[in-house]
């Protein structure tokens, strides 16, 4: 399952005063949501939005590719809750969201519906919705509220700020506050929600208005649903994959074998985030190879026999996580060869000739160029080839693209000023050893 959920809930409604008590303002508005879809949603059966014990159904519009429907609510404080839904069985959910119906305000208001197909174990903190009014009246009060959830359970703390020095909070400290500001104009307010060593960032603004309200107020809100990676973990020596219905390896392997492995992301569900490898019996993952849709090298188990489980934990920008975790068995094995990696490659500079790197060299020298030019590279590394990691680095173009394929990679020469550069290559082979060659070569302008 994979979409994208945005829903806009506008409040419109009448005004009218409750007999015997003060004047104020009772409003019930009628919320028109829409909700557009975005890539392949065909586990989506129905989707609803709820608050106020009232809850809509949104019907599908299949020529638009989207749900469309109404809920009536009233005035005040609301919590507004969107749903996902397979048939019966509920795939995605949004966090409650407390909001404020202001008379003359309208409210934006965004919500992600998160998947809940698979059991995510992050442990940085996610972000699920954040609501403020966009102007206020001076003097008056303007609630915040930020919906920020710690997957582990880890507690959660808040600190909201103001650029306007003479502006004041209920609660700083609070996932919810109220703010007020006895001056005119446009007010920066930054909200920052920590857990477990991390931190997520929200920045909006405000506009403090004089002078009255108007007889109608209202909610925006936009839903996203946001679902987990989808991506899969090859072994390709011990002939394994997952997701599949088995996750036991069908071949047996023991050190100083070496199995390439491979995580590719097919859709990250987000924006791209990180993957991270591990294995439960002490063995090496040596990475040669990094890109925008996964990563791949060569594992190595470790000597003792036993039952590993190799994973691989894919967690999306928005913190929701797909974890690959095949076992593999291995048997009793030996040390790796205890070699440093011997480096022999080759740079060419345009203009020169050919120039060696090598481990068993002094720093190559290998002639001069203009900014502008393509540095190209290739290299071969022995004993083990490719089973390790590799980093090139070039101290006057800054971080290198990965090398792919038969390791060759290209860059373009910086528009600097005339200087010396210096290319590194390191290779770190499952041993947990490393092997060095550097060369060098001038800029001489544009």
């Amino acid at each position: 399952m994979r979409a994208v959920l945005c829903c806009w809930v506008v409040f419109a409604g009448t005004l009218g005063c409750a007999a015997e008590e003060p004047a104020r303002d009772v409003t019930e508005g009628r919320a028109a949501v829409h909700i557009e879809l975005a890539g392949a949603v065909d586990d989506i059966t129905r989707v609803t939005v709820e608050a106020a014990d009232r809850t809509a159904e949104l019907v599908f519009d299949s020529l638009e590719l989207s749900y469309d429907g109404t809920i009536v609510l009233p005035s005040g404080p609301q919590t507004l809750v969107a749903r996902a839904f397979a048939q019966d069985t509920l795939i995605g959910a949004s966090a409650p969201l407390p909001v404020e119906v202001q008379a003359g305000i309208i409210t934006p208001v965004t919500i992600r519906i998160l998947d809940l197909t698979s059991e995510p174990s992050s442990y940085q903190p996610v972000f699920q919705a954040l609501m403020f009014p966009t102007t206020v009246a001076q003097g008056a009060a303007a609630t915040f509220a930020i919906s920020v959830i710690a997957p582990d359970g880890d507690p959660i703390t808040y600190a909201w700020t103001s650029s306007c020095a003479d502006s004041a909070f209920s609660d700083a400290a609070a996932a919810t506050t109220e703010w007020s500001s006895p001056s005119e104009g446009t007010c920066t307010i930054d909200v920052v929600a920590r857990s477990d060593g991390f931190q997520i960032a929200q920045r909006f603004s405000i506009t403090v208005l004089s002078g009255g309200q108007a007889p109608s107020g209202g909610v925006d809100v936009k839903g996203v649903f946001v679902s987990r990676p989808r991506a899969q973990f090859s072994i390709s020596t011990a002939d394994c994959l997952a997701p599949s219905d088995d996750l036991l390896c069908k071949q047996e392997i023991s050190s100083p074998v070496a199995g390439a492995y491979q995580v590719t992301v097919s859709d990250w569900g987000a924006a791209p985030g990180a993957i991270e490898l591990s294995d439960s019996c002490g063995g090496r993952f040596g990475t040669f190879v990094r890109s925008f849709d996964g990563v791949r090298g060569f594992w190595r188990p470790s000597v003792q026999a036993g039952v590993c489980l190799l994973t691989a934990r894919v967690t999306n920008g928005a913190g929701v996580v797909t974890t690959l975790a095949p076992a593999v068995i291995v048997r009793d094995g030996v040390p790796p060869t205890a070699q440093v990696p011997s480096i022999n490659s080759t740079l060419q500079i345009p203009g020169n000739a050919a120039c060696s790197l090598r481990t068993s060299m002094p720093t190559a020298t290998c002639g001069s160029t203009r900014s502008g030019q393509t540095v190209s590279l290739s290299l071969s590394v022995s004993p083990g080839d490719f089973e390790g990691s590799v980093v090139v680095t070039d101290d006057c173009a800054g971080p290198l693209p990965q090398a792919d394929g038969v390791f060759s990679m290209a860059w373009a020469v910086p528009a600097i000023t005339p200087r010396t550069c210096t290319v590194t290559i390191q290779v770190t082979n499952l041993a947990g050893l490393t092997g060095q060659a550097s060369g060098q070569y001038q800029i001489t302008g544009p």
